[in-house]
């Protein structure tokens, strides 16, 4: 298979095999939005995660590399907080600016001509807004001790 060609090979096997297909000996591919549902069923179905999946990571005490499923959600469970609505509102002012700084960046490589790698400017947007939010959490955690 050509590279970057995946997602197009994908839905022309779709239009030959239908919409549920192996694409290997572990993994199934849908494209029937009718059987989301039955996919993602929320926390009322238990559903173990793919151990191989997983495992590709190198991170198997992370929430996210949690096979079991209550091993997950227990996991997952202690992260809730961070990831609430208020939590991610308060953290708007921070995401923009650095957002407004990543922009500015583009346009100055826009006026030279000059080339950048894309996939290190959205590191530096990731790292520009978990790395505050990180030493805030560690402030605060160090701070109630």
């Amino acid at each position: 298979m050509l590279t970057g060609q995946y997602t197009f090979k994908i839905k022309e096997l779709h239009k030959k095999y239908g919409p549920v297909i192996r694409i290997n000996p572990e993994e199934v591919h849908v494209a029937d939005p009718d059987f989301y549902d039955v996919i993602y069923t929320g926390p009322t179905q238990k559903r173990d995660k793919w151990a191989w999946f997983c495992n590709q990571f190198g991170i198997p005490d992370s929430a996210f590399a949690s096979v079991k499923h209550d091993v997950h959600r227990m996991r997952r469970n202690a992260l809730n907080p961070f990831f609430s609505k208020a939590k991610v509102r308060s953290l708007q002012p921070l995401i923009e600016e650095v957002a407004h700084n990543l922009i500015s960046r583009f346009e100055g490589f826009k006026k030279s001509g000059d080339h950048f790698t894309l996939s290190l400017a959205y590191a530096a947007l990731t790292n520009g807004t978990s790395i505050p939010i990180q030493a805030r959490t560690a402030k605060g955690i160090a701070e109630r001790r």
